[in-house]
């Protein structure tokens, strides 16, 4: 299941694209005969964000966030790849210096979860 959560302001500015951007990516598997997992990334084209941030991290739920959102649903379990929006340099570090690394440079504090127009990670220039 892929899920995006977005803070008021976005929403209000953008509920429509963010809405087709969800949808288009949840095609990716069937129109590319591939799948999405954790760590992928996609291309973030979400106007008028996609200038700063250039693509999205597909980050698994259960593997990354402590918290469980959503209990078993028939007794199965519920995972989600929550849709994390990056800038270019978040991208580029990753793929320097793999996933692992940027997800230890997340800064303190944020809600990887929710895009708010922040960055997320702290990532300098070289």
């Amino acid at each position: 299941e892929l899920a995006m959560a977005v803070s008021s302001e976005v929403w209000k500015e953008s509920r429509d694209s963010i809405i087709a951007y969800v949808a288009g990516i949840s095609d990716i598997p069937w129109n590319y005969t591939t799948f999405l997992a954790d760590g992928h990334t996609v291309l973030y084209d979400v106007k008028p964000y996609d200038e700063h941030f250039t693509n999205a991290i597909l980050l698994e739920g259960e593997t990354h966030f402590a918290q469980k959102m959503y209990e078993d649903f028939r007794g199965d379990k519920m995972n989600n790849l929550w849709v994390v929006p990056i800038t270019k340099m978040e991208q580029a570090y990753a793929e320097e210096n793999g996933n692992d690394a940027l997800m230890a440079k997340v800064k303190e504090g944020v809600d990887l979860r929710t895009f708010d127009k922040e960055d997320k990670f702290s990532i300098k220039k070289k």
